[in-house]
């Protein structure tokens, strides 16, 4: 049987589980004690509240055994799904590095590509006389200070 079926058939069994064990739960006690007191009538044998305590005590702890080993495969369950999600939840952050990490190279590819732009008009426009060549000095120290240079 491969892994998935199997947790396949335990999902199902879940869901039944979920939805009918008050049913179950109530049911057999309520059938044990009809078989309590339909063995009493054939037998001719009346109950004493002793006998019906000892086989209530019998019946909840076949229940409470039936509940453990129940909650044991749920257990199991849960643990299967858990990592089917944590695997589900490493794919799309693996994903989503990816995607990131593309839109970072494109934002750097214009940014590139602006910085270029801005040193090409820098280095392209003219100089005027009236900005001293000490102010044109101070305006490059600046826009390097700004990674334009």
């Amino acid at each position: 049987m491969s892994n998935k079926k199997i947790v396949d058939d335990l999902e199902e069994s879940v869901k039944w589980f979920n939805k009918q064990w008050p049913v179950v739960t109530i049911n057999s006690i309520w059938l044990s004690l009809v078989g309590l007191f339909l063995t009493s009538f054939l037998f001719k044998e009346n109950i004493e509240l002793q006998t019906m305590n000892n086989w209530i005590s019998l019946v909840l702890g076949l229940i409470a055994t039936l509940l453990s080993i129940i909650s044991l495969i749920l257990s199991f369950y849960n643990l299967e799904k858990g990592n089917e999600l944590n695997e589900k939840n490493i794919k799309v952050l693996r994903e989503l590095q990816g995607s990131i990490e593309k839109k970072l190279e494109k934002i750097e590819s214009l940014q590139n590509k602006t910085n270029d732009a801005v040193e090409g008009w820098l280095n392209q426009r003219p100089k005027s006389e009236s900005v001293s060549s000490s102010e044109d000095d101070w305006v490059r120290e600046k826009d390097s200070d700004w990674g334009l240079w």
